[in-house]
């Protein structure tokens, strides 16, 4: 198992990997539209295949975590690329990385809240509006929970 940051040869296997995780090569937050392979990334392979990535985006000092996913959860996957990111904000001079998830995602907000990340915004219903720039979307998630609200978390870096 190897982790590593994403190079250009990557790009293509990490829109990939995104499409057969998420259901389309773009994500959505705060209704801004981000391409997989136009994002900063770390993935983590085996075999010569992604097995987790975490995707992020640096702006005006803060750092936005856009995805992380991991095809095998509970492993630390998803902890050692949250560190590197968060280091890779350090290094770039981000004072606080925020990240946004659904309400079903609940084993993703007990890791980041592991992680020292603080819930700090509820959007009531905001997923309705995000459908409408990304239909794949479903209406249901994890344990059958319908999705329906996003989770703001954010945590402050040295």
């Amino acid at each position: 198992m190897q982790f590593r940051s994403v190079t250009s040869k990557d790009r293509d296997a990490l829109a990939k990997f995104i499409t057969d995780r998420w259901g389309c090569d773009y994500l959505v937050s705060k209704m801004k539209i981000y391409h997989a392979q136009d994002l900063d990334a770390f993935i983590c392979e085996e075999a010569g295949k992604i097995i987790a990535c975490v995707t992020y985006y640096i702006e005006g000092g803060e750092c936005e975590i856009v995805s992380l996913d991991s095809i095998r959860p509970g492993e630390g996957l998803g902890r050692q690329l949250m560190s590197m990111a968060e280091d890779a904000a350090r290094a770039a001079g981000c004072t606080k990385v925020w990240l946004m998830t659904t309400n079903d995602n609940t084993y993703a907000l007990r890791l980041f809240q592991r992680l020292g990340y603080s819930l700090c915004e509820v959007h009531l219903d905001e997923v309705k509006r995000y459908r409408e720039i990304k239909p794949c979307i479903p209406l249901k998630g994890n344990d059958g929970i319908p999705i329906r609200d996003l989770f703001e978390l954010e945590k402050e870096i040295r």
